[in-house]
């Protein structure tokens, strides 16, 4: 799905390709000039040292822990991940059933549905995929694919118990997510927000319309965030098992050929042509995610060149998300044409 490297630049490393391959053209990903001295990120000997004595219990309480907490919830795949590759298949599936057992009895069937598909699904995939030397862009592709597949079978699941259409039920479970949204807001800070009762019904039309891009976008930075928390973990020299080196996402650039679905979507977004419209914007802003993350490789890795580091650079990457967004799609879409990262190098 996407690339760890540009292939077509002499002076970018070799594309990754799938864990454990040989580099394009004999080259190694650490032979750039700016890898060569670079060592693997890591977290502190302190977590290193904590990390094993401690993984074989949290596993089977400390996601659901962090998804109950609402705050942490994004990171609540991360201890099973982990798990996975420390402890045996039969302990790991008891830590499964376990956290989703809590979260069951804590929060109620909803919520452990929503758990099931978000937090477990991609728990169960994405370690699999790693230890059979798939690429880290496959096994993320891959994963959301399994997200998506889960949310489907409980949608008809559903839909048969209530004795609707799938449609239906999906349109069911939307008007009660979006109400929900709406009743969670302060009456004093929705009236601010949205307006009128006119201009709520717009604004709850616009969220239904834009809630299937924001799912997936969701899915996708959940999954590739806690996949490159787990190679710093590095439970179980995981690294040094795949071959990969969480520094080259720094290097990271989207396929070449996402370019144009990415003009084509963002055409028909500007359409007035009913549903194909809607479908269109949710593509787009879809794509532009991708190349958000292509962006943010790009400040990275001009923040090393620049070497800032510590608060500093946290604190540029929040400007940069929160206050700078455009200018962060704009480099990762325009770098497919300019290639920032080599004009770097060269001057």
């Amino acid at each position: 799905m996407f690339r760890w490297a540009r292939k077509e630049s002499s002076s970018s490393p070799a594309s990754l390709g799938a864990p454990g391959e040989e580099p394009a053209s004999g080259a190694s990903p650490n032979t750039s000039p700016s890898a060569s001295h670079e060592a693997p990120p890591s977290f502190p000997p302190a977590v290193r040292k904590w990390a094993p004595r401690f993984g074989k219990v949290l596993p089977f309480f400390f996601s659901a822990l962090l998804y109950l907490s609402a705050f942490f919830a994004f990171l609540s795949p991360l201890p099973l991940l982990a798990a996975s590759f420390l402890l045996k298949r039969p302990v790991f599936w008891a830590a499964l059933a376990l956290n989703g057992a809590l979260v069951w009895i804590a929060s109620g069937q909803a919520s452990a549905l929503i758990y099931l598909v978000f937090v477990l699904a991609p728990a169960l995939t994405l370690p699999e995929l790693l230890k059979k030397k798939f690429s880290l862009e496959s096994a993320v592709a891959a994963s959301l694919g399994v997200i998506f597949a889960t949310g489907a079978i409980l949608v008809v699941i559903g839909a048969y118990r209530s004795g609707q259409s799938p449609w239906m039920e999906i349109r069911t479970n939307l008007n009660t997510v979006v109400a929900a949204v709406v009743e969670s807001v302060p009456p004093a800070t929705r009236e601010g927000w949205i307006g009128t009762e006119g201009d709520q019904t717009d604004w709850i039309r616009q969220l239904k319309l834009e809630l299937p891009s924001a799912t997936v976008i969701c899915a996708f930075l959940m999954v590739l965030s806690n996949l490159l928390l787990l190679l710093r973990l590095n439970p179980a020299g995981l690294q040094e098992r795949l071959g990969v080196n969480p520094a080259l996402l720094k290097r990271w650039t989207a396929p070449d050929w996402l370019l144009w679905p990415t003009i084509v979507a963002g055409f028909v977004y500007l359409m007035n042509w009913g549903w194909v419209t809607a479908v269109g914007m949710n593509v787009f802003r879809f794509f532009m995610a991708v190349y958000a993350i292509q962006g943010l490789a790009i400040l990275g890795f001009y923040f090393d060149a620049w070497r800032i580091r510590g608060f500093v650079r946290s604190v540029g990457f929040m400007i940069a998300i929160f206050l700078m967004l455009p200018l962060v799609l704009s480099l990762g879409f325009f770098d497919q044409w300019f290639d920032f990262r080599a004009k770097l190098r060269q001057s």
